[in-house]
């Protein structure tokens, strides 16, 4: 079982690739972008933008060194952030 560290707070992170997941939850066009639900709701989404390429970083490190089974489960595609 070879197990990765990851810094993370409030102490590191310890965990097997093998046995992981990479779960994104919300990033869709309306929590993130102006005009949408979020901003609706009146808070201000424009910092939430900054979260988008970061994310996206991400998600192409998982797909590439171990993520198998990748898929969006939630509304039609045409509500999702296509990174």
């Amino acid at each position: 079982m070879a197990q990765n560290t990851m810094e993370a707070e409030p102490y590191e992170l310890q965990f097997d690739p093998k046995k992981s997941a990479l779960l994104i939850i919300d990033m869709q066009r309306d929590f993130v972008l102006p005009g949408g639900f979020g901003e609706a709701l009146g808070n201000d989404v424009t910092p939430l933008q900054a979260t988008v390429a970061p994310t996206r970083r991400v998600l192409d490190a998982a797909r590439l060194r171990c993520a198998k089974n990748s898929r969006a489960i939630g509304p039609p595609r045409a509500a999702l952030l296509i990174f």
